[in-house]
């Protein structure tokens, strides 16, 4: 499950999912209080969040 942001809809998400939770804080402050919370992966938002960023994540390759 994909989680964008750190705000209330996404805290309760990751805390009922039952999946691997890949999350998109836009701070090294939020990353940690979702890693705490239990998200598997944090891609760090940079602008807007990369799909290279999250396929890699997620297991994916890219074939160009």
């Amino acid at each position: 499950m994909l989680v964008q942001g750190s705000g209330g809809v996404s805290l309760f998400a990751l805390q009922l999912a039952p999946a691997r939770v890949i999350a998109t804080p836009s701070s090294e402050e939020k990353a940690e209080r979702l890693r705490e919370l239990g998200a598997s992966d944090i891609i760090q938002q940079v602008g807007h969040v990369s799909l290279f960023g999250l396929s890699a994540a997620a297991g994916a390759t890219w074939r160009t």
